[in-house]
């Protein structure tokens, strides 16, 4: 038995905990806030040894090795004393993977990676399997492997922070969506975020099938990035030169041959149909069905809540709930989506992106909504080619509705485009709060209730 260090008393943190513990060995978690008494409790009934309030290196002294958890960056001092020490690091995705018996699938990019592998565990569900769906999906891979190995299939979404780490995550299939300027704060260049991602690729199983975009593809090589040793099979859109293409919502071979309609399936949206493709392959990766067969199946597939996601009127205009956007890219793959010209609600905490990006879809932008700490920057960039009007905090937008929601025109587009953190923990927090503001304006049966100058947040 060992006694490990964990960092990082979060989901995953704790998940580890309790998984280690399972097995008989000692552990110590180190984190920086203060818990909780009822989650300090839940942690030391069971054995852990639990130093909070702040991290410090004694917080080492007689560990054998220590597991980080994906808010962990690789410069952090602990993690820095550890190696010093000679100590192994282990980042939690890959603390139980000795358990996992059945084919295990990873998929990670930069956007689309939830949805894909939602619907990876949609289709294998239709097939009569039972998935475990894990990781940065929401439940780490080691809370399901707590009570001992399992034989199921895995579905794994996969960040490039939890692969900062990854040394050993053998995959049966793998895919990286797509790469986008996200998260370069910690990744500093679009290369090094890459270079992240690529290690799924690389430490796929040489029996199975990596997928990625063409593009991607030709950049790693010039990369000089080691090539995957399982079989590869490139993916694009359109005219795309790659293994597989999507043109005209058909997934068709190289040279023509079609494999699936997408028209079959019940959105209109590009990437959604471009994250359906890439599921079908990882699916038929391990399971001998045709793509058309994985198709229909995907036909009762309703999505997940803040992507995209209708959930009402305004000013008898759709209103559409995207709060999962955190960078532009996403934002740009909404906008595009729709046909008639979108009021765009954008802002929060800004990452570096382009904001120009979105000058692709100017045509169907009618109305720029930008709040928080990146509406001036937003302005700054857009203003003069697109109408844009700036609050200075999301609150502040939507109390000011009146004022921008008068207008005629199409949807009204939640996409903020940017981290939540200014104002929010996170984009399902700040969903919700959007959401509840639109049922604060509508009756029981849905009908806008006019606005009588009282604020539905209250203060």
């Amino acid at each position: 038995m060992k006694n490990w260090l964990i960092i990082g008393a979060g989901v995953s943190g704790k998940a580890a905990a309790l998984y280690l513990r399972a097995r008989g060995h000692g552990v110590r978690i180190s984190e920086k806030r203060w818990l909780e008494p009822a989650e300090r409790d839940g942690l030391v009934d069971v054995g852990v040894d639990v130093r909070d309030a702040g991290h410090d290196v004694n917080h080492l002294d007689a560990i054998d090795a220590v597991v980080v958890s994906p808010g962990v960056a690789t410069n952090h001092f602990l993690v820095r004393s550890a190696l010093q020490r000679g100590l192994a690091i282990v980042p939690e995705i890959e603390l139980a993977l000795d358990e996992v018996r059945g084919p295990l699938l990873a998929v990670t990019g930069t956007n689309g990676k939830s949805t894909t592998c939602a619907m990876i565990a949609h289709l294998l569900e239709g097939l009569g399997q039972r998935p475990i769906l894990a990781g940065n999906f929401g439940i780490p891979l080691s809370h399901f492997l707590i009570d001992g190995p399992t034989h199921a299939p895995v579905v794994l979404e996969v960040s490039s922070y939890q692969l900062e780490f990854c040394d050993r995550l053998r995959s049966r299939s793998a895919a990286v969506l797509n790469l986008d300027a996200d998260h370069l704060r910690r990744h500093v260049t679009l290369d090094n975020y890459l270079a992240s991602k690529w290690k799924l690729l690389e430490q796929c199983e040489s029996g199975g099938t990596v997928i990625l975009p063409a593009e991607l593809d030709d950049r790693a090589a010039r990369l000089r990035l080691m090539p995957p040793r399982a079989r590869k099979l490139t993916v694009g859109i359109g005219s795309s030169d790659a293994d597989v293409v999507l043109h005209q919502r058909q997934v068709r071979e190289r040279g023509g041959s079609q494999l699936a309609d997408l028209g079959v399936l019940p959105w209109s949206e590009p990437h959604n149909d471009y994250n359906a493709m890439v599921a079908m392959l990882l699916t038929a990766s391990i399971v001998p069905e045709s793509l058309s067969v994985l198709a229909h199946l995907l036909r009762d597939f309703r999505g997940l809540p803040h992507r995209c996601q209708p959930i009402g009127e305004l000013r008898h205009r759709p209103v559409i709930d995207d709060s999962k956007a955190t960078n532009v890219a996403a934002t740009l793959a909404a906008v595009m989506s729709f046909e008639e010209p979108v009021t765009l609600l954008v802002g929060g905490e800004p990452k570096g992106d382009a904001w120009e990006a979105l000058l692709e879809a100017r045509g169907t932008i009618d109305h720029v909504v930008a709040f928080g700490e990146a509406a001036p920057l937003i302005e700054r960039t857009l203003c003069g080619r697109v109408e844009v009007t700036c609050y200075a905090s999301l609150r502040d937008c939507l109390e000011d509705a009146e004022r921008w929601a008068r207008r005629e025109g199409g949807p009204i587009l939640f996409s903020p485009g940017c981290s939540s953190f200014d104002e929010f923990a996170d984009f399902e927090d700040r969903g919700r709060f959007f959401q509840r503001w639109l049922s604060s304006r509508q009756d029981a049966g849905g009908r806008e209730v006019v606005a009588n100058g009282a604020s539905p947040f209250g203060r």
